[in-house]
């Protein structure tokens, strides 16, 4: 499935690089891996297996739910050269092709084909098996098991970072999802309610029947620290002074809550001290990062110095969750 938009072609994964080369390249890449194993192969056939798997798993895990029916999709700013050197606030212009790809309030993918999306009924969320049953059966610990590579700051930051990549947004308290309980289940309340995930804005009402449901990502895909900086313009500028590109930190010591109140990040199911004390450190970083360029290049503005900072930051950012967070 494919359809094209400004000349872009866009395809789900099942459209993904199926040309007869690429079929015989990801069968014979299975098939070693199956066989011998890629890390267990010379570097250079290893890594051509690698190639093979990673095309496979785009074909069979990435489906593009852009194709969809859609309407009040968000609006990028026009296109501009700055789009080719900054991020923007809502994470548009990251692909110039396809500026409303990753931005703020689009949809989320999907990892199965479009066409096997089941439909968020009672009966399908809620039959058997019971999925509070699943969750004790797999996940219920009798004893603490340690964790002993890491400390108590990796959950700190893992939560920091999914803060960066994804948000289904504040769920409504209306119909919350009801679970029946067994007699011996030790939660508080019953039956258990669970808030439904709101439900996505761009759908069309006209949609045919059937339609696979679809949601939207708040935040903005990229890996672009927007839990530091906002994803949006005006969210943006609050958390910036307007001088050398630096941000606010509320009397010089903590960075500032932000004036409505729905966007406390204290207010946020699952906050905790862990990820305000990296909201503080890294916004902490940002104006160091500041200051350092300021002092290297002394011609650069407030806006140059702010945009150049952020990329510094956000690349520091990935290099930490890649290089020592994920082998910990």
């Amino acid at each position: 499935m494919s359809s094209t938009r400004r000349g872009v072609t866009r395809r789900t994964g099942s459209g993904y690089r199926t040309s007869p080369p690429w079929r015989i390249v990801t069968e014979a890449a299975a098939l070693v891996d199956r066989r011998v194993g890629w890390d267990r192969l010379p570097v250079v056939l290893g890594l051509l297996t690698l190639l093979g798997l990673r095309v496979r798993l785009r074909q069979k895990n990435l489906h593009d739910t852009g194709l969809l029916p859609s309407v009040d999709l968000p609006d990028p700013a026009p296109p501009a050269q700055s789009h080719k050197v900054n991020r923007t606030a809502d994470g548009s212009h990251n692909d110039l092709d396809e500026p409303r790809m990753g931005m703020a309030g689009t949809r989320f993918g999907r990892n199965i084909p479009l066409d096997r999306v089941a439909p968020t009924t009672p009966e399908a969320v809620l039959s058997s098996p019971n999925p509070r049953e699943v969750s004790r059966a797999l996940l219920t610990r009798g004893e603490l098991i340690p964790a002993e590579s890491v400390n108590s700051l990796v959950a700190a930051w893992l939560q920091f970072m999914i803060r960066d990549w994804f948000s289904h947004g504040t769920s409504p308290t209306e119909r919350p999802w009801e679970v029946p309980l067994v007699e011996d289940d030790p939660w508080p309340e019953r039956p258990m309610r669970i808030m439904r995930t709101p439900d996505d804005p761009t759908r069309d009402p006209q949609a045919p029947a059937g339609t696979p449901d679809t949601r939207v990502n708040v935040s903005s895909h990229w890996w672009d620290a927007s839990q530091i900086y906002g994803t949006n313009e005006a969210e943006q500028r609050r958390t910036r002074t307007g001088e050398l590109g630096r941000l606010h930190l509320r009397d010089g010591e903590r960075t500032p809550g932000p004036s409505d109140p729905s966007r406390d990040p204290s207010r946020v199911p699952g906050f905790w001290l862990g990820l305000a004390m990296m909201q503080d450190l890294f916004a902490r970083e940002h104006n160091a990062i500041c200051d350092h360029l300021h002092a290297t290049y002394p011609s650069w503005g407030d806006e140059e110095l702010f945009q150049r900072a952020r990329l510094v930051n956000a690349a520091l950012l990935a290099m930490i969750h890649t290089v020592e967070w994920t082998p910990a």
